[in-house]
């Protein structure tokens, strides 16, 4: 075990969250840990991938590249933690971003590309042998990766439009629906599950329904049985 003071991180010239670009040449592959949510942003062909400030910002800010016609390609930023358990950060397309996506945080990921010179990079849980990263700070925590694009990107204007503009959340997924007992549906059946539940709005109408049908039959049970008059049928 190492003696003396450990690294507090507080030493650095800046606090901004700072990672490195994991470069991964064709036929290369890394074994790492996702660091926390990716970042998908709009973006223009340049020397590296330049955020377009005018999409980010839903037009409050124009964007040079735009204006210079520069094509617009989107990229996601994956934050990982590599073997050495150093912050790095990958780039993928738009398209296996739901499937990167769907990984939780901490998982082992492998980080590759083919041999082909134009094979895209591919990130893919894997079962990973090496030594995972301690569940302790910074490691437990989801890297903020907007924070960490916004120190890479070096944009005044950008930075600072984010520090007054909060942003805009994704809409919450379908609640899952669940049995009458309250357990989870089985893979096979979920699909037909959710085909069949009825929105939540419709739900809650239908709940609150019932509720006032019972209340209905136990204040009738509470009430003593009707007169039918003389007695005669």
């Amino acid at each position: 075990m190492a003696k003396g003071k450990r690294p507090s991180g507080g030493q650095r010239p800046t606090r901004h969250p700072h990672t490195t670009y994991l470069k991964t040449a064709n036929g290369e592959k890394h074994s790492c840990w996702k660091a926390g949510e990716i970042y998908g942003c709009p973006g223009h062909r340049t020397y590296t991938h330049q955020p377009c400030i005018a999409q980010l910002t839903d037009g409050a800010l124009v964007c040079p590249y735009c204006k210079s016609g520069i094509e617009t390609v989107f990229r996601a930023y994956v934050p990982v933690w590599d073997q050495d358990w150093t912050l790095r950060h990958a780039l993928i397309g738009e398209d296996i971003f739901e499937s990167v996506d769907a990984i939780p945080h901490l998982d082992p990921v492998c980080v590759t590309r083919g041999k082909n010179p134009i094979s895209p990079l591919i990130i893919r849980p894997q079962e990973n042998l090496l030594r995972p990263p301690p569940r302790r700070a910074p490691w437990d925590k989801e890297v903020d990766m907007l924070a960490v694009c916004l120190t890479l990107w070096q944009d005044e204007m950008l930075a600072k439009w984010f520090a007054t503009h909060k942003p805009a959340e994704e809409p919450k997924s379908k609640a899952e629906p669940k049995k009458s007992n309250g357990k989870p549906f089985s893979p096979m059946t979920r699909k037909a599950a959710e085909r069949y539940s009825p929105p939540a709005d419709e739900r809650a109408e239908q709940v609150e329904y019932e509720q006032v049908v019972n209340r209905l039959k136990q204040n009738a049970a509470k009430l003593p049985p009707a007169s039918n008059g003389n007695g005669k049928h």
